[in-house]
């Protein structure tokens, strides 16, 4: 029986938008006899199956293969469509893939290494305390401003893989020890800030270090908005320490409130509403800071920006910034253990280049390119 082909051809097509009939067009079949597959109630002949595969562009034995089940999952979400929910669910099967990938690299190499940041936090602990326990444990010293937060999270041991999907309701996720973990995946679409891909590492390792048992149970409802509440106090505070915030905000005090709040989100590497929902908590401002900001920065600036939005990634700024950092790329939030993992592997030929390819996703070619590249400089 070919048990998980209803499931994905299911998830396949809501990812593509299509309807049931479409398919069945595309392939040749009756709509009848198209959901007689999706339902599990009649079994394709081999050729139907290929057709399908190319209609959906994957392999046919994407649509073959048992759907991995982690067993802890955590989503950063707001409510989603249909379509969000099916490719929520497809980065769940790719992301457990890689997780079985990475682990079969490490124990290749022998270099698993134990994550140094999950167990520093028991209970109800406080997120703020969490928060500077983990930069502690991390090294960092009180003033740091945390640079490329991907690197500094793969070096203390815990997975991380980014993918991309338009929809910016789909900011992130993590798993737990149980399913490869501790681990998280994050959106890095070009349309989402760098900024907020940074805070949603932040946030998932908040939801790691605290709210363990939430990853082996089921979360009510009520329980799941107070534990959001507290990743993001905890991943406010773990990329702006209370007292370097305090030291920054003081810092550029001769500027105009709009300016010394922008140049204070670029020093510390978060967004413009991080930086909002601080000046709110220390009793500065309030929450019409927010209607505040648009209308003087549209103002100002001619320039219209939203919550999703960071006021440098838009256009050219019409002032400068010459005394901080450039404004944030992708750069900024690279994971790259893996690839370093799957170079040393091909190098030390414990793996095949077509071994590779599947790991990387990349076409035998473009592994063969990669290859050559990384020779140009050992």
């Amino acid at each position: 029986m070919l048990k998980a082909l209803p499931i994905n051809l299911r998830r396949y097509r809501t990812i593509r938008r299509l309807r049931q009939q479409d398919v069945a067009e595309a392939v040749g079949i009756s709509r009848s006899s198209y959901r007689n597959l999706e339902t599990g109630q009649s079994e394709p002949e081999w050729r139907v199956i290929e057709n399908l595969a190319e209609f959906l562009e994957v392999d046919a034995m994407d649509l073959l293969e048992d759907v991995p089940v982690p067993k802890s999952v955590r989503f950063r979400s707001k409510q989603l469509t249909a379509q969000e929910r099916a490719e929520r669910d497809q980065l769940i099967v790719e992301t457990q893939r890689w997780l079985n990938d990475y682990r079969e690299l490490e124990e290749l190499l022998d270099v698993s290494r134990e994550c140094k940041l999950i167990d520093i936090c028991h209970g109800k602990a406080d997120p703020i305390d969490c928060a500077a326990v983990a930069r502690e444990r991390l090294g960092f010293a009180k003033e740091f401003c945390v640079g490329n937060v991907a690197e500094e999270l793969e070096e203390a041991g815990i997975r991380i893989r980014a993918f991309e999907t338009r929809s910016n309701r789909l900011n992130g996720f993590s798993l737990a020890a149980v399913d490869g973990g501790p681990a998280m995946a994050i959106n890095c679409h070009p349309s989402i800030p760098v900024e907020r891909q940074i805070f949603s590492a932040a946030h998932e390792l908040g939801h790691l270090i605290m709210h363990r048992a939430s990853y082996e149970a089921e979360v009510h409802e009520a329980e799941i908005a107070s534990q959001e509440n507290e990743a993001n106090l905890f991943a406010a505070h773990f990329l702006m320490p209370a007292d370097k915030f305090d030291e920054v905000w003081s810092r550029y005090r001769g500027l105009p409130w709009i300016q010394r709040l922008i140049k204070t989100k670029r020093t510390f590497h978060v967004s413009w509403m991080t930086v909002a929902r601080r000046l709110i908590d220390k009793q500065i401002a309030d929450q019409t800071i927010y209607v505040k900001f648009k209308k003087v920065y549209e103002l100002e600036f001619g320039v219209k920006v939203n919550a999703t939005e960071e006021p440098d990634t838009i256009g050219n700024a019409p002032w400068q910034l010459t005394a901080e950092p450039d404004r944030l790329d992708r750069f900024d939030f690279l994971a790259d253990r893996f690839c370093r993992l799957v170079r040393d592997a091909v190098e030390k030929e414990l793996i095949s280049f077509d071994r590779a390819a599947e790991m990387l996703g990349k076409s035998l070619t473009e592994v063969r390119e990669l290859v050559d590249n990384w020779r140009l400089f050992p």
